[in-house]
């Protein structure tokens, strides 16, 4: 979890999250910073309908519907599907994320649930195995180190 008192740090690492689930859209840094929710609901409008389509089919079939909805009630479905499907509670409330200002904690949750969202429907690709070959110079030679003996 985040703590609060680096409101440019934060930001900076919410523009990372959003990098890495490839957000298209530019971040208005004046309306986020300001803490108008404007500049919140088409990031989680992106990560709740369009971002990942088997993170879609399980908002399905958790019973919650998000399209058609008012901002205050769609805000209301998010805070529920994050808190049934990733044991998260906000700490801030729906009212605060509609009521100007809370701008650091705005952006602490927002980069927060892009991390877990990310974190459970598009994990982090299997390293590849890499094989280096020693260098002549570096005293290995040919031989290979051996793991603990006595196995």
């Amino acid at each position: 979890m985040s703590s609060t008192g680096d409101l440019q740090n934060n930001f900076n690492q919410l523009a990372n999250e959003l990098k890495k689930v490839k957000y298209g859209k530019k971040l208005d840094a004046d309306q986020i910073v300001s803490g108008s929710p404007k500049a919140y609901l088409p990031i989680y409008n992106f990560l709740f309908t369009s971002y990942n389509s088997k993170f879609n089919e399980d908002i399905v079939n958790s019973n919650n519907e998000l399209y058609g909805k008012s901002d205050m009630r769609f805000m209301e479905a998010v805070y529920k599907i994050m808190r049934d499907m990733f044991d998260y509670k906000a700490k801030i409330t729906r009212d605060q994320f509609f009521a100007p200002g809370f701008s650091e904690q705005k952006v602490i949750m927002a980069k927060e649930v892009l991390h877990l969202v990310r974190g459970r429907y598009n994990p982090p690709k299997s390293k590849r195995f890499h094989v280096t070959a020693a260098r002549s110079g570096s005293g290995l030679g040919n031989k290979v180190p051996q793991g603990p003996t006595g196995m």
